[in-house]
């Protein structure tokens, strides 16, 4: 299948790093040269506080899940881990973010 992007939203906080690495090494794998990843997510800020739906989404996830809620630099530094790189965060609204890596 070819594909140009791909685009994964509120995916990656359900998973801890290693679980994360494995997923954006695979985009990384089946992207042409030159496309790009894009993570969405409710983006926690540098000091760990945040939104209140990303401070509540972080809560829930401690309660029951292997996952994070990451910082944009978490997932930058998680994206270059798996080979993209030119990282660029953009918000979407006053609540989400998105980070744009790209394989080249």
């Amino acid at each position: 299948m070819d594909v140009d992007a791909y685009f994964m939203s509120h995916t990656i906080h359900d998973w801890d790093d290693e679980r994360c690495l494995v997923i954006l090494r695979r985009c990384y794998g089946a992207l042409p040269p030159n496309c790009p990843v894009i993570v969405q997510e409710f983006f926690l800020n540098e000091d760990k506080s945040g939104s209140l739906l990303a401070v509540f989404q972080w809560l829930w996830l401690v309660i029951g899940t292997d996952g994070d809620q990451r910082t944009a630099d978490e997932i930058a530094d998680l994206m270059a881990k798996s080979g993209f790189c030119d990282m660029e965060t953009r918000p979407v609204d006053t609540e989400q973010s998105i980070i744009i890596g790209w394989k080249r």
